[in-house]
C-alpha cells in the first residue's frame, strides 16, 4: 500500500508548475511530469487522480502566487503617493522574473470560463481591496491625493506593469526594425510608470 509522502506531492507540483505554465494543459503529458518527477506514472496519480486535478491545482496555487505578489505591496500602511514608487519598483521587478507565469493565468482564464470564479475568489482572498479603496478616499478627504476613481489607478497599475512583458515578443521585433533595443524602452518603463500614476493622484504639481 502506497504511504503519503509531502516531498514527493511537492517534487510533483514544482515539476508540474514549470511545464504546465510553459505548455499549458493541452501541450503538457503526465508520463513528461512523472519522468521529471523522478517517479512513475501510478504514483503520480495517486497523489492526483487525474491531470485536470493536478493542472488546477497547479492553477490555483499560479493565481495565488500573481495575487500574493500584487496584495503583499498594494496593501502596505503607507500614503499612496509614498508606496506607489515602491510598489512599481517590487511588481515590476517580479513580473520580470516571472513573465511565464503571467501568461500562464490569463491565457488560462481566457479560455476556460470556470477558471474566472477561481481568479476572482483567490483576488478577493489575496488583496485587501476593502482596505485600498478606503485608505485611498481617506486620502482623498484629507486633501493628500485627488478625488479619482481609485479604481483607475489600480487598473493603470496592473496594466502598465504587465502589458510591456506580456507583447515583448511583438514589441521586441518591432524596435528591432528600427535599430532600438527594446530590452532599455523596459528599464525605462520604471520611471514612466511611476510618474504616470503620480501625476493621476497629484494632479498638476
Amino acid at each position: 500500500m502506497k504511504r503519503y509522502n509531502k516531498d514527493t506531492e511537492e517534487k510533483i507540483l514544482e515539476v508540474a508548475q514549470r511545464i504546465f505554465r510553459e505548455k499549458g494543459f493541452s501541450g503538457t503529458k503526465t508520463q513528461e511530469i512523472a519522468d521529471e518527477a523522478g517517479i512513475n506514472k501510478a504514483l503520480l496519480h495517486y497523489y492526483f487522480r487525474s491531470k485536470r486535478d493536478l493542472f488546477e491545482k497547479v492553477f490555483l496555487l499560479s493565481l495565488e502566487e500573481v495575487f500574493s505578489a500584487l496584495g503583499s505591496h498594494l496593501n502596505r500602511d503607507e500614503p499612496l503617493i509614498e508606496k506607489t514608487p515602491k510598489l512599481v519598483s517590487s511588481y515590476l521587478e517580479y513580473i520580470s522574473k516571472n513573465v511565464n507565469l503571467f501568461v500562464f493565468v490569463i491565457s488560462e482564464v481566457w479560455q476556460n470560463q470556470v477558471f474566472t470564479q477561481k481568479f476572482v475568489e483567490v483576488a478577493l482572498e489575496k488583496v485587501d481591496f476593502r482596505n485600498y479603496f478606503d485608505s485611498f478616499q481617506k486620502e482623498v478627504a484629507a486633501g493628500i491625493i485627488r478625488d479619482i476613481n481609485p479604481v483607475h489607478f489600480l487598473v493603470n497599475l496592473v496594466s502598465l506593469c504587465i502589458f510591456p512583458f506580456l507583447a515583448s515578443p511583438i514589441m521586441n521585433t518591432i524596435f528591432k526594425s528600427i535599430e532600438m533595443d527594446y530590452r532599455i524602452i523596459i528599464m525605462e518603463r520604471k520611471e514612466v510608470i511611476t510618474q504616470t500614476l503620480l501625476a493621476m493622484i497629484k494632479g498638476g504639481e
